[in-house]
C-alpha cells in the first residue's frame, strides 16, 4: 500500500500519519526528516541539500526527489505513508516515475481550526508523536508519553510561519488535488472535526484502506 496525505499546515498530517503507520504497519515517511537523515550521514543527495538547509532556503525539486529515492532504496517502497511529499504537481510527476500511489487522501480544514491548532501544536522530536496545548495534552507537562522526549514548540508553527506557509501552500500545494482527482485516487477526509476526535477521524480512513 502507498499512501500520500495531502492537506494545509495545521490539517493533521503529523498527527493521522503516527496512527496510520502504527495500526496498518505503515513506514511514515515525512520529507523533513528524510533531507535531515540523508545531511547527517552525508550522502551525495544529502551534502546537495545541506546548503539550502543550512541558507534557510528551499532545496530544489529534482534533489528533494533524489533524497527520496535514495531513503526508498533504504528502507523499502512498500507500505509507505508520505507526509510532506509531493508538495507542487512537478514533484507529483516526478514521483510517478518510481511510486505508484494507491491512494491520496486530501485532509480538509477551516483556516481558523488551522490557526488554532498550530498555534499550540507541540511535537515530539523522536517519535513525531503531536499534542496541542488544550487538545491533546501530555500526561507530564512538555514530555512525550511515549519515549519521555521534551516536546518542541516548532518554529515554523508560529504566527509569521503560519501566514507564509498557508500562502504557499495556496499557490504551490493545492493544485495537487485536481492532480490527483484526474487520477482517480483522491480520497476526502473531514479534518475539521475537533482535534480530541482523532479515533474517529481515522475511522474515515479505515473506510477506505479496509
Amino acid at each position: 500500500m502507498k499512501i500520500v496525505l495531502l492537506g494545509p499546515p495545521g490539517a493533521g498530517k503529523g498527527t493521522y500519519a503516527v496512527r496510520l503507520r502504527d495500526k496498518y504497519n505503515l513506514k511514515h515517511i515525512s520529507m523533513g526528516d528524510v533531507i535531515r537523515d540523508q545531511i547527517k550521514k552525508g550522502t551525495e543527495a544529502g551534502l546537495k541539500a545541506k546548503g539550502y538547509v543550512e541558507s534557510g532556503g528551499l532545496v530544489p525539486d529534482d534533489i528533494v526527489v533524489e533524497l527520496l529515492k535514495e531513503h526508498l532504496i533504504e528502507v523499502g517502497d512498500d507500505d509507505v505513508l508520505l507526509d510532506g511529499f509531493p508538495r507542487t504537481v512537478e514533484q507529483a510527476k516526478a514521483l510517478e516515475g518510481f511510486l505508484k500511489l494507491d491512494y491520496v487522501f486530501r485532509l480538509k480544514v477551516s483556516q481558523e481550526t488551522i490557526i488554532d491548532r498550530l498555534s499550540g501544536r507541540r511535537v515530539c522530536p523522536k517519535c513525531k508523536y503531536v499534542y496541542h496545548l488544550k487538545y491533546i495534552k501530555p500526561k507530564k507537562e512538555s514530555i512525550c508519553d511515549y519515549c519521555g522526549s521534551e516536546l518542541v514548540h516548532r518554529e515554523d508553527d508560529k504566527p509569521k510561519a503560519i501566514k507564509d506557509r498557508l500562502e504557499t501552500y495556496h499557490k504551490k500545494t493545492e493544485p495537487l488535488i485536481n492532480f490527483y482527482k484526474e487520477k482517480k485516487i483522491l480520497r476526502e477526509v473531514d479534518a475539521d472535526k475537533p482535534i480530541e476526535r482523532v479515533d474517529e477521524i481515522i475511522a474515515d480512513f479505515a473506510k477506505v484502506l479496509g
